[in-house]
């Protein structure tokens, strides 16, 4: 019997977030990783793979686990980790609108942009040209708190990094 690895550990990735202009659900994510990639995700192939829809990959998902997007596979162990790219408002609203978000993944076979290009949207669209990419649908779920400020108690360090209480600080 295996040991399960604890959820989030897996390998380390990069990935970029952007809005898909047609295709439902509309928030989208490229993630380059470094190791194979899943056998149960579908492939969408062609020039116009950002757009294209993507079929259901059931049981995986995306979760925003503090500076971290995480990829877990359905026994919920941590597929790939990769530190959160800027996330619009527009993308998070589609996001928890869905609660799905489409999710690209290129793998050091179909990345034509290397180690030295930056991630981007016209990776996939590049990679597209060339062949299949894996591509798929997947649940994700990121909390209504995220991203909000927590509210600084009047005898807490404040945030500035003054290292004085709020109340004397900018709480005065």
């Amino acid at each position: 019997m295996s040991t399960l690895r604890p959820a989030g550990s897996g390998a380390t990735a990069q990935a970029v977030s952007f809005l898909r202009a047609t295709a439902t659900p509309k928030a989208a994510l490229v993630v380059r990783i470094d190791g194979p990639r899943p056998a149960d995700w579908p492939t969408v192939v062609g020039i116009d793979a950002t757009d294209a829809n993507v079929g259901h990959s059931p049981g995986w998902g995306c979760e925003v686990r503090n500076d971290d997007l995480v990829l877990l596979n359905p026994l919920g162990e941590g597929f790939s980790k990769s530190t959160l790219p800027p996330l619009d408002d527009a993308w998070l609203h589609d996001v928890r609108t869905n609660a799905s978000v489409a999710v690209y993944l290129l793998t050091a076979d179909s990345a034509a942009d290397g180690a030295g290009h930056e991630l981007s949207e016209a990776s996939v669209s590049e990679a597209g040209a060339r062949g299949p990419i894996v591509a798929a649908s997947i649940r994700a779920s990121i909390a209504d708190s995220f991203g909000q400020i927590a509210e600084v108690g009047r005898n807490e360090p404040c945030p500035c990094g003054s290292e004085r209480k709020y109340k004397h600080c900018h709480g005065s």
